[in-house]
């Protein structure tokens, strides 16, 4: 029993979080048959109400479709290139920021899984964030986000989008980053703008250790 490929139909897809090829065709013994002869790792989806095979190489060669282009390589080569230089060290370069000038920031690593899963999820084309018609993301949807956090979160405080800003700085401030290092990452011209921005706090303030102790 010869196996033709042109009988079926083969989609790419996801199965029980795995990557798979459904196979598509019309009710046939004599074609689940030559299916199975064939593939025999091949298993039926209750839920698609179809059969599917595991998403590898060989079975890509065996069926036709082109070898699998792996997701990250896919992904880093769609990234602007100032910005792939920077993902290697876990930056991010921002074009035309404050004062219309560039700068990098840190990229959390504690966010890359939500960020992956969101890439899969939504594909987005020219920014990594886009609104619904897959343009810039509004100004007053960002607004609108970040005031439905705040209610979940359960802050009651009248503060607007800029004060994540504040916050930032000021947990730097906390972590005990240089405060050369805060203004550049803010992108002000002048050290002292960062001294009023990033007020000191009192946390910062109860962890200096007096020079009386040491007497």
């Amino acid at each position: 029993m010869s196996f033709n490929r042109q009988n079926y139909r083969f989609l790419i897809g996801e199965h029980d979080n795995k990557n798979v090829i459904f196979v598509h065709f019309p009710y046939n013994i004599a074609l689940k048959c030559e299916l199975r002869e064939k593939f025999p790792v091949a298993k039926w989806s209750t839920s698609k109400k179809c059969w599917y095979l595991p998403d590898n190489k060989a079975i890509r060669n065996e069926i036709g479709l082109m070898p699998k282009t792996e997701p990250g390589k896919a992904l880093f080569s769609q990234i602007h290139p100032a910005n792939q230089a920077a993902l290697k060290r876990m930056l991010v370069h921002i074009e035309s920021a404050k004062g219309k000038v560039d700068r990098y920031v840190t990229l959390p690593s504690s966010i890359l899984d939500d960020l992956r899963n969101y890439y899969r999820a939504y594909h987005p084309k020219t920014y990594l964030f886009e609104g619904q018609y897959k343009g810039q993301y509004a100004i007053r949807s960002v607004q609108a986000v970040f005031k439905n956090a705040m209610q979940k979160a359960k802050i009651n405080k009248t503060v607007g989008i800029h004060g994540l800003r504040h916050s930032y700085a000021t947990h730097l401030l906390e972590c005990g980053t240089d405060m050369f290092l805060i203004q550049k990452l803010l992108g002000h011209k002048d050290i002292k703008t960062t001294e009023i921005y990033a007020k000191v706090s009192n946390r910062q303030i109860s962890n200096i250790k007096s020079p009386l102790d040491d007497l």
